[in-house]
């Protein structure tokens, strides 16, 4: 669907299209509710579980939206979220602190919402 808006891909992959991020990121840019980067220790109230989370690893990689992850439940001890996410090292699926520090950079934070939900704000 609307494939204009993924102008920037030369030609489509079926295979791994649908998992990668700078692919994602323009599928949540129009149907996700977009919240802040600042991390979760400046502005708790907007970081909630289930969030989805773009952030930029500093791998050359010709995108700055080169890993993604999901907020989960679980904080910290300081009260941070922990991050639900596939980091390479490992080939594991854990909960990581990718939210309190400078690294990875958070540079993107999203929120899909019900069909049916209705923000008077937006």
């Amino acid at each position: 669907l609307n494939p204009y808006r993924y102008k920037k891909i030369r030609r489509p992959n079926f295979n791994i299209d649908h998992r990668r991020t700078r692919n994602l990121k323009i599928f949540f840019d129009h149907h996700a509710k977009t919240l802040t980067n600042k991390p979760p220790a400046v502005l708790p109230w907007e970081w909630s579980p289930g969030d989805i989370v773009l952030m930029d690893t500093g791998i050359r990689n010709g995108t700055i939206y080169d890993h993604i992850g999901i907020v989960s439940k679980n904080k910290n001890s300081f009260g941070v979220p922990l991050v639900i996410n596939l980091w390479t090292v490992g080939m594991k699926l854990n909960e990581m602190e990718l939210l309190d520090g400078d690294y990875p950079k958070i540079v993107g934070h999203y929120r899909l919402l019900h069909p049916f939900y209705y923000d008077a704000s937006d």
